[in-house]
């Protein structure tokens, strides 16, 4: 097979650590410039699999930059580019309302049964506007859901949502 070959870069005409030859080794990112989509949306999945602060990464950049779709296979070369382009250079914005471990949070709950589905399903229904992706509800909405949970209190979920948390 062939060699991946790093492209020599002028010393200080890019932000890579220059080698011992007064050279700089390209970026990552601009190493896989070219590189097909397939390629791309596979090095994002290997990304969240090997690594929770990747994937926590990837998901502030799509919730930042692209929506509320996380399926790297959604968009476009460019945009997979721009992302691994913003890891590199540290630039992706931080989860600070602390969406994604309530996200992963009610995702481990509805993986207990289907009981527990069913519940996050009733508090979407009574609660939200139906979709019952987590990821389409803002922080707050997702907050009250796992209080109401850990209570015990999603036996009835009639009555009024609690204020502020439709996204």
């Amino acid at each position: 097979p062939p060699e991946l070959r790093h492209e020599q870069l002028p010393l200080g005409s890019g932000s890579a650590p220059a080698s011992a030859s007064g050279v700089v080794a390209a970026s990552v990112a601009s190493q896989m410039i070219g590189a097909s989509k397939s390629v791309l949306v596979d090095r994002v999945k290997g990304l969240q699999r090997s690594d929770p602060e990747g994937k926590v990464k990837w998901i502030a950049y799509c919730e930042t930059n692209g929506g509320k779709k996380h399926d790297p296979n959604f968009y476009d070369e460019s945009f997979l580019l721009r992302f691994f382009e913003c890891m590199e250079h540290n630039t992706i914005t931080p989860d600070i309302i602390g969406k994604v471990p309530l996200v992963q949070r009610i995702k481990d709950i509805q993986r207990k049964g289907p009981a527990e589905k069913q519940k996050w399903q009733d508090y979407c229904d009574s609660h939200g506007h139906g979709k019952y992706d987590p990821n389409q509800y803002d922080a707050n909405f997702l907050q009250a859901f796992t209080q109401a949970y850990e209570r015990g209190a999603l036996g009835s979920l009639t009555g009024p949502p609690p204020q502020g948390q439709r996204s």
